[in-house]
């Protein structure tokens, strides 16, 4: 058994049911994300393990105990969610101080405790003073603290970054990483964001309506999706009925739908059909998107049965290699970057 647990675990809102019979688990000290679009129930299931919702059926188990009827209170579960909550009133050393407060710690012990979290989240300046003097990133961090610094046996963080621009997003997911691999707390991640989980997680479990579609590694859940929802959700693949891939490709793939990562089109000016087992195809540039060091192609390719198919094609950024748009080219693919799809 992992160190927390999921068992058969349902959940209903009235006949709405949301969670349905989830098996998944979490490796001591290991950042997990649950990662899918709104309302597919990864906030939900968090939730349940925090005990703030019951389960309608099955188990939760935390460190080896069955903690599906535990209060809240005697889970020793942190939770940072997307309002920080902090309380206006008080500063950020209260802020941080009020759980040590509440289980009647020492003074000596509070004042350390709280002094060595504010260094660990780079905030040691900002002790005296109000959330309201604060910036978002400096309040998340806050959050964060106030946390850790109840030393959880689990962290959970439920969309924490959503609020907060680009930039200092990027940055505030290095600094939650760094501190989660330092303390080595085990941490389930909740977001809609894959390129996110790709950056931040151990482990990533893609759900889809209720259901774990898949668990897996960062790499293997992006490089080898097994549905045509993971396929569609994680990167931008393009996704095609097989009989037509086959069709515009002279190949014989026997799946339902095939996957193809935008980077995995390889250009060249001609035809390199059988060269050690590729996969090549003529095609027209339809037009072209700089984004940053990369150029996203929209490419048309037609096949001797007059299929018409559009397909997305990424390049790194090269100014003598750029192709105009409405030019020729051939596109080559290496048969494992061809992915079948149930």
């Amino acid at each position: 058994m992992k160190y927390i647990q999921f068992e058969n675990i349902h959940k209903y809102f009235g006949e709405n049911h949301v969670l349905k019979g989830i098996n998944l688990g979490v490796e001591e000290g290991e950042l997990a994300t649950l990662l899918g679009p709104s309302g597919c129930g990864k906030s939900t299931l968090l939730r349940c393990l925090a005990g703030l919702e019951t389960v309608s059926e099955g188990k939760i188990y935390l460190d080896g105990s069955d903690i599906t009827q535990t209060d809240p209170r005697k889970r020793n579960i942190g939770m940072v969610f997307q309002q920080y909550s902090l309380f206006p009133n008080m500063n950020v050393a209260k802020n941080i101080a009020f759980g040590l407060h509440i289980q009647k710690k020492s003074r000596e012990e509070i004042e350390k405790k709280v002094n060595d979290v504010l260094e660990m989240v780079g905030l040691s300046d900002k002790k005296t003073q109000f959330p309201r003097q604060l910036s978002g990133g400096q309040q998340q961090r806050v959050a964060l603290a106030r946390a850790i610094v109840m030393e959880p046996k689990v962290l959970l963080l439920d969309e924490p970054l959503s609020a907060i621009d680009a930039l200092l997003r990027k940055n505030l997911q290095t600094e939650i990483r760094r501190i989660q691999k330092e303390l080595n707390i085990t941490t389930i991640f909740v977001t809609h964001d894959q390129e996110e989980a790709m950056v931040m997680s151990d482990t990533i479990h893609l759900f889809n309506q209720g259901n774990v579609e898949q668990s897996g590694k960062p790499d293997e859940i992006y490089s080898k999706p097994r549905t045509y929802f993971a396929a569609h959700f994680i990167g931008r693949y393009n996704i095609l009925d097989s009989q037509v891939f086959n069709n515009i490709s002279g190949t014989a793939f026997d799946a339902d739908k095939i996957a193809i990562r935008p980077e995995s089109l390889i250009f060249s000016e001609e035809d390199k059909t059988g060269e050690n087992g590729m996969i090549s195809m003529k095609a027209e540039i339809l037009s072209q998107t700089i984004r940053g060091n990369i150029i996203s192609y929209r490419l048309k390719v037609e096949s001797p049965k007059k299929d018409i198919v559009e397909l997305n094609a990424d390049c790194l950024f090269e100014t003598n290699g750029k192709y105009k748009t409405g030019s020729n080219i051939y596109i080559n693919i290496k048969p494992d970057d061809v992915i079948l799809l149930n």
